[in-house]
């Protein structure tokens, strides 16, 4: 489950670390139906993603460190760009 999480999230991050509920819920339907999740606990686990203040958090720790989910990427790979002042 976890891995299917992770999967999804990576594959849904933007470069600055926005996510789009949406698509995160259909790329995690998808992913836990590769890892061989049956449906009836695929539809729990995305359901979680309805619940209140679950998506808002982990919209909130990959937007303050993608490092969690894999989406941070090395200085000139991509990544979360950050402004420093």
């Amino acid at each position: 489950m976890l891995v299917a999480y992770d999967r999804a999230i990576r594959a849904v991050v933007r470069q600055n670390g926005a996510m789009e509920k949406e698509s995160l819920k259909q790329n995690l339907a998808g992913e836990l139906a590769r890892i061989g999740i049956p449906t009836s606990e695929s539809q729990m686990l995305v359901g979680f993603l309805e619940e209140e203040g679950f998506f808002a958090a982990i919209a909130k720790t990959v937007q303050q460190n993608g490092e969690v989910f894999g989406a941070y990427k090395s200085v000139g790979q991509g990544g979360i760009p950050v402004r420093l002042t």
